[in-house]
């Protein structure tokens, strides 16, 4: 039974760092705002259905990439 998903900030970071771009490259190239995305990464907020495909078209990975299991919203056995 799947669970439910959270978007993850480090894995944005992460793969951001391993394409060695800035976060101001990455905020032009997603069309977002550098801040969007540093409270991205750092967890202060979560992107829209549609921040979350840029950012994947931006990066050359799918959405499923940038999200994780979330602990607390797990499908019960």
């Amino acid at each position: 039974m799947p669970g439910f998903f959270a978007f993850s900030g480090e894995k944005l970071r992460a793969l951001r760092e391993e394409q060695d771009r800035s976060r101001e490259q990455l905020a032009i190239d997603a069309d977002l705002s550098f801040v969007m995305i540093a409270a991205l990464e750092y967890g202060y907020r979560s992107p829209s259905k549609a921040a979350l495909e840029r950012l994947a078209g931006a990066l050359g990975v799918s959405p499923a990439d940038l999200v994780v299991p979330d602990p607390d919203l797990a499908a019960a056995p």
